[in-house]
């Protein structure tokens, strides 16, 4: 079934938001954004609300940090018998890239485009 899928579609990925809390706990993990993962979703939630990081020793009423990370479900890239028309096939792969936008970056990118270079 996620064969026909994949053949359909390059790359299937789905965001998940959450917040983590002071201790290290995770709270209020959810699906933001979704592409046609079906259960795989519930399941990548279940994950990140699992999670614990080192606490952060902020300050008593600190809100805790918001994350966002992406999970992709890809095949690698190859030419099927008889093609010459690469696709996605073969065995699914799971990544996770931390989308979350920090300081650094947005200094970053602002120093690369102008908008406010940095001094």
């Amino acid at each position: 079934m996620w064969r026909q899928k994949m053949r359909h579609s390059t790359i299937l990925s789905n965001d998940v938001g959450y917040w983590v809390m002071p201790d290290g706990t995770v709270r209020d993990a959810q699906l933001l954004r979704e592409n046609v993962m079906g259960s795989w979703g519930a399941a990548m939630v279940e994950q990140v609300a699992g999670r614990r990081y080192v606490p952060s020793g902020a300050p008593p009423g600190f809100s805790g940090i918001f994350r966002l990370d992406r999970f992709t479900l890809r095949a690698t890239e190859d030419v099927p018998i008889g093609s010459r028309v690469p696709q996605r096939m073969g065995r699914l792969t799971l990544h996770v890239v931390d989308l979350t936008e920090t300081d650094v970056m947005t200094d970053a990118r602002r120093s690369t485009s102008g908008d406010g270079a940095m001094e």
